[in-house]
């Protein structure tokens, strides 16, 4: 792995964008940012998330070829970061809503630019020279801050060089870092989504259903923090399986066909909502 990189600009300053700042700049670079909510930038400066700011894609553009004039080689992760290191250097782009900012984005020929999305191809940003994924799959939250270190970050490059780049900026930040094609990318994507969206709508469902009965949504909170650790050490499969047994077995005058009536109803009222 080569030496880290020194600086990085940062495009869109969101969830993803604002705990890729945060794990940067903990780990020595000057963080640059850029977000097209002034809001947004003027919150990232005062919270201390980025170190400078820039206050259009055009200055971004104007600046680029300064920014990276010593450089073997750019790396520009879009959504939104860009990552500048001396010697055999990269700068990154990273980009979250990277769509427009690809196509204008003006980059060097020695500069990859990257996405950092699940579900979209690595084929989008083909109008560059040098291209690839950086994926971190992990849920990110205003409240709190995510230890990077943890979280597996799936990469793609547009070539076995962009690649090994790629790679020396993703284990500087975590330890679990995989090579995964568009094809596979997706899979990890649309599984991630049964596991988070999926149970916390779920958990809404549930929520809603206590309400109903004024009963405070809290009681659930031990069993939801258990059902999660159990997959520690059972499978999915096996604990639903368990659970399942154990419910039927239990259950010889409860009626299914009324509880699914009235959970459909429950999410009918949900989607109107």
């Amino acid at each position: 792995m080569t030496n880290p990189a020194q600086e990085i600009l940062i495009i869109g300053l969101g969830l993803i964008g604002s705990s890729l700042a945060k794990a940067t700049k903990n780990k020595g670079l000057v963080v640059h940012g850029y977000d097209l909510d002034q809001t947004t930038l003027v919150k990232a400066t005062d919270n201390k998330i980025i170190d400078k700011t820039f206050e259009s894609l055009e200055e971004i553009n104007n600046n680029i070829e300064k920014f990276t004039d010593d450089l073997s080689t750019n790396f520009t992760i879009c959504s939104q970061a860009f990552v500048k290191k001396s010697g055999s250097s990269f700068g990154t782009l990273i980009a979250f809503s990277f769509m427009n900012i690809s196509k204008n984005l003006k980059t060097e020929d020695s500069t990859i630019v990257l996405h950092c999305s699940g579900s979209t191809s690595i084929d989008v940003l083909s109008n560059h020279n040098s291209y690839g994924v950086f994926y971190p799959l992990q849920t990110f939250s205003i409240k709190k801050n995510i230890n990077f270190s943890n979280i597996p970050i799936t990469i793609e490059g547009n070539s076995n060089k962009n690649l090994n780049i790629i790679r020396d900026l993703s284990l500087m930040l975590s330890n679990k870092v995989l090579k995964a094609s568009s094809k596979q990318r997706l899979a990890i994507h649309i599984s991630a989504v049964f596991t988070n969206n999926f149970t916390n709508y779920m958990r809404i469902v549930a929520d809603e259903i206590l309400k109903s009965n004024e009963i405070d949504t809290d009681i659930l909170n031990p069993l939801t923090l258990e059902t999660s650790n159990k997959l520690k050490y059972l499978s999915s499969k096996d604990n639903y399986i368990e659970l399942k047994n154990r419910s039927l077995k239990r259950s010889e005058d409860f009626s299914w066909d009324h509880f699914t009536e009235n959970l459909i109803k429950i999410i009918t009222n949900l989607n109107k909502k």
